[in-house]
């Protein structure tokens, strides 16, 4: 923890190292809360109306009701400026939980004043070696809950499936469900097959990417053929390019799976020109804005 990182904690400006979260508060006896990630490039930041777009949406699955939503940016823009961060990379984390009560499993039944903690702290990118050469991957059984799509703070069972993936040297966990390919522990996954490429569609069991929805976007810009349609288990073996999608790792090629290389082990054509392409969006996006 950096001892100078400046935050913002229920409508306070404090030093990261003072915030005291009540041992009542939801969000730490339940994990009855929701988060967000997004990314900020010199001070610039990439897509947030539509990661707060997303922030409500999983406030409205858990029935969490805010009235500051409008306030959030500019809050993250002077956590920018008082940590020193315009001219440098950054990840900003948003979490807000239902707030401090007694320990009852339903909602309170009174009006609760939600808990909201944003940070902004600076953010090193992957190794390019990552990127040019690839990683490796590992599949796990998905033993998660059936309401993927909400990006809720309980995620124990994402870190279970990161740990397993580092105790394997591995970059990422990648979950099946009833042999199907879903999503990794914090990322999205494409599979090139026959040169066409696939992704899970949008359902309760994954998490819908705001990488995933740019590279859907840009495949229709430049006229690739992309299936939202999962892939089986059974068909890995005919996989010929396999690549993660997420807003801290952007677009990282996965050339070894398992036991097995992905294709010819190498980062594939399609991964690379999707690679380009999201990169490209990036800096046109930021010189708009």
């Amino acid at each position: 923890m950096t001892e100078k990182l400046i935050v913002f904690y229920n409508g306070k400006f404090m030093q990261e190292k003072n915030v005291q979260i009540s041992p009542n508060d939801r969000g730490f006896v339940f994990g009855d809360g929701v988060y967000e990630v997004f990314r900020s490039y010199n001070g610039k930041l990439f897509y947030a109306d539509e990661h707060i777009k997303r922030l409500q949406y999983s406030l409205s699955q858990l029935r969490i009701e805010i009235n500051q939503m409008d306030q959030i940016i500019p809050v993250v823009h002077q956590l920018l400026e008082k940590n020193d961060l315009r001219k440098k990379e950054a990840t900003i984390y948003v979490q807000i939980t239902r707030g401090v009560y007694k320990r009852m499993h339903a909602f309170p039944d009174e009006k609760v004043d939600p808990t909201i903690f944003i940070r902004a702290r600076e953010f090193t990118p992957n190794p390019y070696s990552f990127f040019k050469k690839g990683v490796k991957a590992i599949t796990l059984e998905d033993f998660r809950w059936s309401r993927c799509d909400i990006k809720s703070v309980a995620l124990l069972s994402n870190i279970l499936s990161a740990q397993q993936a580092a105790d394997c040297d591995a970059y990422e966990s990648i979950f099946i469900r009833n042999g199907l390919l879903l999503e990794g522990s914090h990322t999205n996954v494409f599979a090139v097959m026959n040169g066409q490429l696939y992704t899970h569609p949008e359902s309760n069991y994954i998490l819908s990417g705001i990488s995933r929805e740019i590279v859907i976007h840009l495949c229709k810009k430049y006229n690739l053929s992309v299936i939202e349609e999962a892939i089986h288990e059974k068909q890995i073996p005919q996989v010929e390019e396999l690549f993660l999608a997420g807003t801290s790792t952007e677009i990282m090629p996965v050339v070894y799976l398992n036991n097995a290389d992905i294709g010819t082990g190498n980062v594939g054509p399609l991964t690379r020109r999707i690679q380009d392409y999201y990169r490209n969006f990036i800096e046109e996006y930021l010189e708009r804005i």
